[in-house]
């Protein structure tokens, strides 16, 4: 006779194995959790570290598809095919000429201020003739003829050659290593370059098939999501960040703009050399945080130095001064505050936050990530019917406290005959 099965013990047992399994599991995992945390950490820097030139490449064709999308529009009319490969090239090479035209104005705008102030050539002379004039001698014997009238002991010239040879096992562990510091920072500028290439080359590619990818990734989405209320709230959360972003990027070009016009009015009315050139790289330093604005008033206080009036100086720290409190008191919170929806307080959090998780990247993508967690946050509480039902619990609350007041004051009781 087959044995008879009694499938409820069966389905009890088979329960009792599978919770014993996941509790082993559960406590292998807990034991084990520094190990994981740190494989998983290693697992994800590496991750990122290799699509790093990836991220980089999206970023760079996010910020410069507006200003091709611009002369993509016109060059459309007269290039049937070929429009879009050279808007991308005029993009380049404007931003190119732009990048190494600032670095030149920089070296031209210090280094001639620098040859008209100081001539290097009465430095030297200055130089040897106060040697001459304190009859100052360096030759060999001199310098042998002053250590031997020394009063040294046998003690101290022990103790000197212990500190000589020092000195010199010193400079040798020095010297190696000054070298193979050298060869590390040669060998990362290399690979630093190189990235660099790569993520030009990936922004290119990026910006010239940009309906390709967008498609690409549309069908990957729908793939992954179909049709479902997951996917759907992605697509508005993508949708609301990406026009946070593009607002967040005109308003900023727009205050850039405002600042380097105020700072070159400004220092055109002090005199200042170069007074449009420091005000376009005081406008577009601008869009840093914090540290955007030094930049522009140091470069305005060292050209004022090196014309040698210290007077100027301080001048010129004033009305750089004076420009900031324009922007931070009037144009950034219309300009940025308009664009983003965000206000000035949970703009300087957002600052703040991002600055010591993400350092000067950070600090940049703070603000527009902060304005569309709230613009999110803000749907959402619509959405639900949270805040009709707030303004119900108001109204409500309001004509209570109204009938009170009636009921209290005796003023509106009639009198009685």
């Amino acid at each position: 006779m087959k044995p008879k099965w009694d499938n409820d013990k069966l389905i009890t047992c088979l329960y009792v194995v599978l919770t014993a399994v996941a509790i082993y599991i559960v406590i292998t995992l807990l034991n084990n959790i520094s190990n994981i945390w740190i494989f998983g950490s290693t697992i994800l820097h590496t991750t990122i570290t290799l699509l790093s030139p990836v991220f980089i490449a999206i970023a760079i064709s996010y910020l410069l598809w507006i200003p091709v999308r611009c002369i993509d529009k016109h060059l459309s009319k007269i290039f049937k095919k070929a429009h879009r490969g050279i808007s991308v090239l005029l993009v380049y090479v404007l931003l190119a000429f732009g990048i190494i035209g600032i670095i030149l104005l920089i070296y031209f705008m210090i280094g001639g201020k620098l040859s008209q102030t100081i001539s290097f050539d009465q430095l030297f002379s200055s130089i040897i003739q106060y040697i001459n004039n304190n009859n100052l001698s360096f030759d060999a014997n001199y310098i042998e003829q002053q250590l031997s009238n020394l009063p040294f002991t046998e003690t101290v010239k022990e103790n000197l050659a212990t500190y000589l040879s020092q000195l010199i096992a010193w400079l040798q562990t020095f010297f190696f290593n000054s070298i193979n510091n050298l060869f590390s920072s040669i060998t990362n500028l290399i690979s630093n370059v190189f990235s660099a290439f790569i993520c030009i080359i990936l922004s290119v590619y990026l910006l010239l098939d940009r309906e390709y990818f967008i498609d690409l990734w549309n069908k990957l989405f729908f793939l992954c999501f179909r049709n479902s209320h997951i996917g759907k709230q992605l697509r508005k959360i993508g949708s609301t960040f990406n026009t946070t972003f593009t607002n967040y990027i005109r308003g900023q070009l727009l205050e850039a703009f405002f600042v380097g016009l105020l700072s070159t009015i400004a220092l055109t009315l002090l005199n200042v050399d170069y007074a449009i050139v420091i005000g376009v790289i005081a406008g577009i330093t601008n869009m840093i945080p914090y540290v955007g604005p030094f930049i522009g008033t140091v470069l305005a206080g060292i050209m004022a130095l090196l014309s040698g009036n210290f007077l100027l100086v301080l001048w010129v720290i004033i009305a750089m001064q004076v420009v900031q409190q324009i922007d931070n008191n009037f144009l950034q919170p219309k300009i940025i505050g308009e664009s983003v929806e965000l206000h000035a307080v949970f703009t300087m959090v957002a600052i703040i936050v991002g600055g010591d998780i993400g350092g000067l990247i950070g600090m940049l993508i703070a603000v527009p990530i902060f304005a569309s967690a709230k613009k999110l946050i803000s749907n959402w509480y619509t959405s639900h019917g949270f805040e009709s039902k707030r303004l119900e619990i108001e109204n409500s609350q309001s004509e209570n406290s109204t009938s009170r007041e009636d009921s209290d004051n005796p003023n509106n009781n009639a009198d009685m005959p």
